[in-house]
């Protein structure tokens, strides 16, 4: 079911020993002025979407939007801005984006004779409410370099560490050979292993994918060559997440790279590698509140040469599914 939010005239809220302004979730005047060149029985109100989200240009920023009950779709200009020319009086609204996000509605709002209006719309997402935990899975580090490197890497993860291999302690000490093997402690490693639990809320990224279970291999595959992953990494990536995707019937699939990834880990190393490419996926069973995050793109290679770091990783999550309204 739809959640509908029925917001009261919203003050503008002021932290009084900062003075910093506040935007509440909902709506708020910003302002309300004369304008001359309106004739008198007109008036008109310009809104602003606020949320961060809208500037995406891959997200489809088209909103329904309802006027004293009457529904029409607006899309958005580059600034998240668009406008009505009214009739004075007393007007209602209700604004739909879709099941991502709440329902915001403005009951009677008075517009009066040759007034300007400017209004920010701030909605509240069906992510921010439900919050996901997740275990963040077998983020592995591979390290390759063309001469022998010391090295000290830490990670620090948005959550706890579940499990390390080998125990990272206070963080990673060893050296990269030539042939990508890891020397810690008298002992070699392929990779660096660990995991974490920690809370994941869902954000739109740059790209999507509706994927089906029969085409989970070949999806992977087509993925990881884009990638630019090498044999190992391949063959590593794929059996591990292959196995968990064809559980389901349809996914939704994302990849976090590189910057996007310092949400769940932040990563410290020394020397500091000539390349640090870092991935994670992100699955989930399919539902329509996906239908608008789908961008089906190619994801870039990532770079190589000298001292190389590779980090892949990912994790699965829910949401909870909205019913779709019919307008």
């Amino acid at each position: 079911m739809k959640i509908l939010l029925n917001l009261s005239f919203i003050l503008l809220a002021y932290v009084a020993s900062a003075g910093i302004e506040q935007l509440p979730t909902g709506y708020y005047i910003v302002s309300d002025s004369v304008n001359h060149k309106l004739k008198s029985t007109e008036g008109k109100i310009t809104f602003k979407v606020q949320n961060v989200d809208f500037y995406n240009p891959n997200f489809r920023v088209v909103i329904k939007t309802s006027v004293n009950g009457v529904w029409k779709d607006v899309k958005l200009d580059e600034f998240g801005i668009f406008s009505y020319d009214l009739e004075p009086g007393k007007c209602s609204f209700k604004f739909y984006v879709n099941n991502a996000f709440e329902e915001l509605s403005i009951n009677q709002l008075n517009l009066l004779p040759q007034h300007d209006m400017f209004v920010d719309l701030n909605f509240r997402t069906i992510y921010d409410i439900y919050n996901n935990t997740i275990e963040v899975d077998k983020p592995v580090i591979y390290l390759s370099s063309e001469t022998p490197v010391d090295f000290k890497l830490n990670v620090k993860p948005n959550g706890k560490f579940t499990f390390t291999y080998p125990e990272i302690n206070s963080g990673w000490n060893g050296t990269c050979d030539v042939s990508g093997q890891i020397q810690m402690n008298g002992k070699q490693y392929p990779y660096l292993f660990w995991e974490s639990s920690q809370t994941y809320s869902f954000k739109p990224t740059t790209n999507g994918y509706r994927v089906s279970k029969e085409n989970v291999s070949s999806f992977l595959e087509k993925k990881c060559d884009e990638l630019g992953f090498n044999a190992n990494e391949k063959t590593d990536f794929i059996t591990y997440w292959g196995p968990r995707m064809v559980q389901f019937d349809e996914l939704f699939v994302q990849f976090h790279v590189n910057e996007e990834c310092n949400q769940f880990a932040e990563m410290e190393i020394t020397p500091q590698p000539q390349h640090i490419n870092r991935v994670y996926i992100a699955i989930a069973d399919w539902n329509s509140s996906f239908e608008s995050f789908v961008s089906e793109k190619s994801l870039s290679p990532i770079a190589r040469g000298g001292f190389t770091l590779v980090e892949w990783g990912g994790f699965q999550f829910d949401i909870k599914s909205l019913e779709v309204s019919n307008k």
